[in-house]
């Protein structure tokens, strides 16, 4: 569980200047059927976790975790659900994911809902990708349709904002 902003940085350090070799949803088996029909939508909601794998290094998975009755992002280099528990999808290298899987991960930024300044609960991650022909961004985050919050699923959303982006509260890392 990622409780300081220190300890998001360590989790992206090995990631950050790096290719971006791919990107995958891992969501819960009743999700699945929901994923593959929105992998050209460029956002959209499940259960489950975020993988991103970097051409060297070591993998980071984000999805919630609930602690003291509410939700927030986490980050880590190793998934805790059940073997077999999770399905994987890859990004698709068309569409408005194309630019992801390949380019270089350069900047990480990390927000939370308003209202929780006295515990980090990182409900959202923004990710800018710097590819050949420009730059890209994409979302993880703890929400529903298109907002980020205290929720118990994931928001993915790629070159697209969540709703309420001018609520949530920047985090440095």
């Amino acid at each position: 569980m990622m409780g300081t902003a220190s300890e998001w940085h360590d989790a992206y350090a090995a990631l950050l200047e790096g290719e971006i070799e791919a990107l995958a949803w891992l969501p819960i088996p009743a999700d699945t059927p929901d994923v593959v029909a929105n992998l050209g939508s460029p956002s959209f909601v499940f259960s489950g976790a975020v993988l991103l794998a970097p051409a060297c290094g070591t993998e980071l998975y984000l999805t919630w975790k609930q602690q003291d009755h509410q939700y927030r992002l986490m980050a880590n280099n190793r998934l805790d659900w059940l073997p077999n528990s999770l399905d994987r999808i890859r990004c698709t290298f068309d569409g408005p994911w194309k630019a992801i899987q390949g380019g270089r991960l350069a900047e990480v930024r990390l927000f939370q809902a308003p209202g929780l300044d006295d515990i980090l609960q990182i409900v959202g991650v923004r990710h800018t990708i710097v590819h050949e022909h420009g730059e890209a961004w994409f979302w993880v985050g703890c929400g529903d349709a298109d907002d980020l919050g205290d929720r118990d699923d994931l928001w993915v959303g790629v070159n697209v904002e969540p709703g309420n982006l001018a609520d949530l509260v920047e985090i440095p890392i």
